[in-house]
């Protein structure tokens, strides 16, 4: 594990207490620090709360109160070095039909694997850096 995951902040936006839970304990166990919230409404109150840099939003994309593309377009509004990566369980298909997402935009597809996870979360993290 490197340095700069460290000190890396990821704020996790996901309704499902069990995915959320999971999520964090392998995302804290590689040594990140984990801001956590239950849906987009949240992460958004956390966001404007926490007084360093997030240098990750990983979000499921249909939450109830507020979606993950829109916390994330408030988050980025504020935070424009803030990477996003979405996490889903409907297929990619389904939700750019809907218009949930644009095109080209980083969809981590559930179910996934911790290893999965982490080389997601790692090449996000890359792509800012």
């Amino acid at each position: 594990m490197g340095n700069t995951e460290q000190k890396c902040t990821i704020l996790l936006a996901e309704d499902e207490v069990a995915v959320r839970n999971l999520v964090r304990r392998v995302l804290e166990r590689e040594g990140f620090r984990v801001l956590e919230a239950e849906n987009g409404r949240v992460a958004v109150d956390v966001a404007d709360r926490y007084p360093d840099e997030i240098q990750l939003f990983l979000t499921d994309v249909v939450m109830p109160e507020l979606s993950g593309p829109r916390a994330a377009a408030r988050i980025t509004a504020h935070r424009p070095t803030t990477a996003v990566l979405y996490m889903s369980g409907y297929a990619e298909g389904e939700i750019s039909e809907s218009g949930e997402l644009q095109p080209g935009i980083r969809l981590l597809e559930k179910p996934f694997s911790p290893t999965t996870l982490l080389e997601w979360v790692r090449e996000s993290l890359r792509n800012i850096g």
